[in-house]
């Protein structure tokens, strides 16, 4: 019986390294006060890194090493392009407001805010980032409504979009 369990653990094990598991995480929050549509995004920047290679059409770019201002025109057009929320049949403009790198995590988090959104009710999220690259990429979406409710998406190689309504 532990042989076997060994066994089905150590093909598990095999696996993960082998077929590494893709994953963003997107946060939303709506400020009712100001009118504002917040966005910050956890992406693993080895992930990204590879996704804008090939966006870039440059196969030695790399994050880290990008100078700011180039690194932000890349991301900022990857992400815009990838990512988007319609409201009441608009779709906002979300403006990118710079990023972050945790080098320890490996990872790079975006923030992007939408301004003059008077009413922020029911809306629908366009997320296909990291699918053209990596075909098990998951992008999970949790929003916090202003009643305090909480709920989560995810989206991913065969569902880019989803809907979220009070």
């Amino acid at each position: 019986m532990q042989a076997a369990i060994i066994m089905v653990f150590l093909v598990f094990l095999y696996a993960a390294v082998i077929h590494p598991f893709h994953l963003s995480v997107t946060n939303i929050y709506y400020k009712e006060k100001e009118k504002v549509v917040q966005v910050e995004q956890r992406l693993f920047l080895d992930d990204l890194d590879a996704a804008l290679r090939d966006f870039a059409g440059d196969e030695n770019f790399n994050i880290t090493e990008a100078d700011p201002q180039t690194r932000n025109e890349i991301v900022s057009k990857y992400l815009t392009e990838k990512f988007t929320i319609t409201s009441k049949g608009k779709k906002l403009d979300l403006a990118y407001l710079g990023n972050e790198i945790e080098l320890q995590e490996n990872v790079m988090w975006c923030y992007f805010e939408a301004e003059k959104v008077k009413k922020f009710e029911a809306f629908s999220v366009e997320n296909s980032m990291l699918v053209e690259k990596f075909e098990d990429q998951e992008n999970i979406i949790h929003y916090t409504f202003p009643s305090g409710k909480k709920r989560s998406e995810r989206t991913s190689i065969s569902k880019t979009q989803v809907n979220f309504g009070d």
